[in-house]
């Protein structure tokens, strides 16, 4: 299989021209989530537990270290109620007990004079150079009917959802990785009964959830300052122009899409590029990369129809 040698490049690129004001999003850190009761409560700060499946948030999570992220969760769509269970769950997942015993649902036929079709968890002020993967848990003990649970995680790039039957499960999670947030700094995660549920009432759960994300990419070493060098419009229709200083030329240009894939490549002949035609591309978000005999240039532009 041919080599993508782009895809590190655009995980890292962004560094240079995103700024984070936050607190410590370091390299290969944890987030650890319990969902259920205030009475059985995973450790903290190792953990982080919402108790309050209505209206539960986490103003400022910390990571498995006990280290505040400045990372906020919130539940912006509800979910029924919660449930109490006996359970454990085994020990290569990583889930505490107390985060096994106990569960948040949703259901998609009437209960209890209510009907939630599906749950939205909201995730804010992430880190936009950053990619972040989930990992999710779910159990609800003493049950044998396929309560197939569906989690979608939805930032600048869209995985496909991924499915989990909670019904006794102790010893599967369900993963998506590599989510890049969207401009805003969020991501959401929807959760909702999955196709292959047959509970009468469309039961679906989660237990746990645990977020993880990385600060640098193997193999990328920070690019030399350009110069001041300006892409406009951005937002671009049709053309971008791109400027630089007097004593800077424009030798090459890259557009990548969000999968690391070249798009589009434009090389100086005599002189230096001032435009760059777009017209052709697609509607959506790219990455450009700018080489210019003062060095590298990294930024993202937005290119509408």
């Amino acid at each position: 299989m041919k080599k993508n040698y782009y895809l590190p490049f655009v995980l890292a690129l962004a560094i240079s021209f995103i700024g984070f004001n936050g607190y410590s999003q370091s390299s290969r850190s944890t987030i650890n989530i319990d969902f259920g009761s205030a009475s059985q409560k995973s450790p903290e700060p190792e953990w982080n537990n919402i108790t309050d499946p209505t209206a539960g948030a986490v103003a400022n999570l910390t990571n498995d270290q006990g280290v505040q992220t400045g990372i906020s969760i919130a539940i912006t769509s509800p979910f029924n109620a919660m449930n109490n269970v006996t359970a454990t769950a085994d020990d290569t997942l990583g889930i505490h007990p107390m985060a096994a015993t106990d569960n948040f649902y949703g259901n998609t036929n009437a209960f209890g004079g209510k009907t939630i079709p599906t749950v939205v968890l909201t995730i804010s002020n992430l880190d936009v150079t950053k990619a972040y993967s989930f990992a999710f848990f779910g159990n609800r003990a003493s049950v044998s009917e396929n309560r197939e649970t569906l989690y979608t995680v939805e930032g600048l790039t869209n995985p496909d959802p991924v499915g989990l039957n909670v019904s006794s499960n102790t010893s599967k999670m369900v993963r998506v990785s590599n989510v890049m947030p969207k401009e805003d700094g969020t991501i959401t995660v929807v959760i909702e009964a999955g196709p292959n549920n047959v509970n009468g009432t469309g039961f679906y759960h989660i237990s746990a959830m645990k977020i993880s994300y990385s600060n640098t990419v193997a193999g990328i070493s920070p690019d030399i300052s350009a110069g001041r060098i300006n892409v406009y419009p951005n937002p671009a229709v049709g053309t971008v122009s791109i400027s630089t200083g007097s004593e800077s030329r424009v030798e090459s240009v890259q557009l990548l899409s969000l999968s690391g894939v070249k798009v589009l490549e434009k090389s100086a002949v005599n002189g230096s590029i001032e435009s760059l035609d777009v017209s052709g591309l697609a509607q959506g978000l790219y990455y450009m990369q700018v080489q210019t005999n003062k060095g590298r240039f990294h930024s993202k532009l937005v290119v509408n129809k």
